[in-house]
């Protein structure tokens, strides 16, 4: 059994802008209003993993993590300010002046609660399934006043891995070949449409050679990615996507005493 949980604090600065804008020509100023908004909190999330072995060559592993509602607190700033029209892009939206600039208003933000949930089925050095199952609650979350709400996310992805022979002489047979799917219905819901989104994974983990001081190994790992998100029903937009990744396992042995000096 393993347990553990992070803390993390979380910073940032976000600038919504909107302005007028009027031909260079005219004479006139372009109105601009700047949304600063500054962002701080201390996140918390947690895990743990349980082990349990099945003979001598199984094994079942169930994995949880998550985090509650952890809220943030969001400071706000508005400025409405005057610029000059510039056809010179080095120049564009610099203020003159500031017409008006109100006191920072404070707010909290909810981020969403999140369970997620995992279970793999091994057989030491051949193959390997899993699956994993999440959920989270956006529905308290809004990154500006006055958004449309979120929606509970719900999420599935199973997947599996196969290692043909790991005494053969065959470097092919030494490969890792992966296969996956992933199914997420997200937190978007548009024009009375639920936003969908799923993809098909494959890849390959290529090991690297051992050498002759240390049984350590290493990888490389390739994968892609096919999938869409959407559809295209009341006036929305489908987007279909590949992703590539590439990755690396660095494993070594430290801190060894020498058995020769």
């Amino acid at each position: 059994m393993s347990i553990g949980a992070n803390m993390s604090y979380l910073f940032g600065t976000l600038n919504d802008y909107s302005r007028v804008e009027f031909p260079s020509s005219s004479g006139a100023l372009n109105p601009q209003r700047q949304n600063k908004r500054e962002i701080q909190g201390i996140i918390f999330d947690y895990g743990l993993q349980y082990e349990q072995p099945i003979g001598k060559e199984y094994a079942l592993t169930f994995g949880y993590s998550g985090s509650l509602n952890n809220d943030i607190k969001e400071r706000t700033t508005i400025f409405d300010t005057r610029t000059q029209p510039s056809s010179d892009p080095d120049n564009q939206n610099i203020p003159i002046d500031t017409t008006y600039m109100s006191e920072r208003i404070s707010r909290h933000l909810t981020l969403p609660l999140k369970h997620n949930i995992g279970v793999t089925l091994a057989r030491n050095g051949k193959w390997l399934v899993g699956a994993d199952f999440k959920y989270a609650d956006w529905s308290r979350f809004q990154v500006r006043n006055g958004e449309g709400e979120l929606r509970k996310n719900y999420g599935v992805s199973v997947g599996g891995q196969l290692t043909p022979d790991r005494s053969s002489l065959n470097y092919l047979n030494h490969v890792d070949y992966r296969l996956g799917f992933r199914y997420n219905k997200t937190q978007y819901f548009l024009a009375g449409q639920d936003i969908n989104d799923m993809a098909v994974t494959v890849g390959v983990g290529l090991p690297l050679a051992r050498t002759q001081y240390s049984s350590a190994f290493s990888k490389i790992n390739f994968s892609a990615e096919f999938g869409q998100m959407g559809k295209v029903a009341n006036g929305l937009l489908r987007e279909r996507y590949i992703n590539f990744n590439i990755g690396f396992t660095l494993n070594d042995r430290w801190f060894r005493r020498n058995q020769f000096d």
